[in-house]
């Protein structure tokens, strides 16, 4: 028998206009077994300014660094998604692993795909990413490596070769004879 669990989503908003419109489709949809809340971090901007950012969206996507004072403190464990993202199976097997974490372990991270950006990473010099390569390349005993298959980049440069999924069913693969030791996409990530 299946476990029946409620999945919370957290959305952070920073304009009326998305607001309203997270609503509406929230109410709208009435899915079963899911609660959402809706925070309004426009003040928490003010705290990210001294971040230099190109992003088209500013210092938005920053939010995710604040999410301890935005959050409530009963919230002890996050998943973070970007908008841009295909999610093909069920949230809970990502969930699952934070139980692999180690005790020191407090960040998991899909590994970045793209050769370029594995190249370009380390020599970043800006505000915001001297504080991301200060966690990735000299704390590394803080990160948890998510497994490939849940940070499928779909951009000019990926390489399949990086991480091999099959964007076939387990049942096309058995009708087809092969092998299912290959992994299925789990998240896709749509850049432009």
């Amino acid at each position: 028998m299946a476990t029946t669990y409620i999945t919370v989503i957290h959305f952070l908003v920073t304009t009326i206009t998305s607001n309203r419109r997270l609503m509406n489709l929230m109410n709208t949809w009435k899915l079963r077994n899911m609660e959402y809340y809706f925070y309004n971090c426009n003040n928490y901007l003010t705290n990210l300014q001294w971040i230099n950012s190109r992003h088209p969206a500013g210092t938005k996507p920053f939010l995710k660094l604040m999410l301890t004072e935005i959050l409530p403190t009963n919230i002890s464990k996050v998943i973070v998604l970007d908008t841009d993202i295909l999610l093909n199976t069920d949230i809970i097997e990502l969930w699952n692993h934070f139980e692999n974490f180690s005790q020191t372990q407090s960040i998991g991270i899909g590994l970045e795909q793209n050769p370029h950006f594995q190249d370009v990473m380390p020599k970043l010099e800006s505000d915001w990413e001297d504080i991301l390569n200060l966690v990735l390349f000299e704390f590394k005993h803080l990160l948890y490596e998510i497994p490939c298959e849940w940070n499928i980049q779909l951009s000019e440069g990926s390489d399949p070769h990086r991480c091999p999924v099959s964007w076939l069913t387990y049942m096309e693969l058995r009708k087809q004879n092969q092998t299912c030791q290959i992994q299925f996409e789990k998240l896709d990530e749509i850049k432009e």
